[in-house]
């Protein structure tokens, strides 16, 4: 997680050159999962692949997915931010429970905006507990209540995608 942040942190740095310079900024998504995989190298006398599979390798490329549609750089799964023994060193907040497109389970996620510019991520953290409890009442299917307390936070912080996306 810490390395994740970093790139984010170095590439937003990079990017302020590559547009002085007139070219467009890159944008990349992270996914970050845990868990078992199988590791293996494959190939012949002139060209060696490493590769990994597993189920956990899959949920980490779905959530990599999610960041172009949540429009958010670092996606976190709950099996990561429960082995975190640092957790508090991150600023992290729960997005949703997904279900990942062939799974029936499924998995709680959160975002880690520590990478954020630092206003974004200042008024994110002004919102987090109000944020938690439209994410509280939107679970309980208090639509309204949830819609009203996701309008007050975004009135703090328009550029959150994600209040956009609960908003709607």
């Amino acid at each position: 997680l810490n390395a994740s942040v970093q790139m984010l942190i170095e590439l937003r740095n990079y990017n302020i050159g590559r547009v002085n310079a007139g070219y467009p900024p890159i944008k990349i998504g992270i996914g970050l999962n845990t868990g078992n995989l199988m590791l293996g190298t494959i190939g012949g006398k002139n060209r060696m692949d490493g590769t990994v599979i597993s189920d956990s390798v899959n949920i980490a490329s779905r959530l990599e997915s999610l960041t172009k549609e949540l429009f958010i750089p670092l996606i976190v799964s709950d099996s990561v931010v429960q082995k975190l023994q640092n957790k508090e060193k991150f600023s992290l907040r729960e997005i949703d429970d997904v279900v990942m497109r062939g799974k029936s389970q499924s998995i709680l996620i959160y975002e880690c905006f520590d990478s954020d510019e630092p206003s974004l991520k200042e008024a994110k953290l002004k919102n987090q507990k109000q944020y938690n409890l439209a994410l509280t009442e939107f679970r309980n299917k208090k639509y309204a209540r949830a819609k009203e307390l996701f309008i007050e936070c975004e009135r703090n912080c328009p550029e959150d995608s994600i209040l956009f996306i609960y908003i709607n």
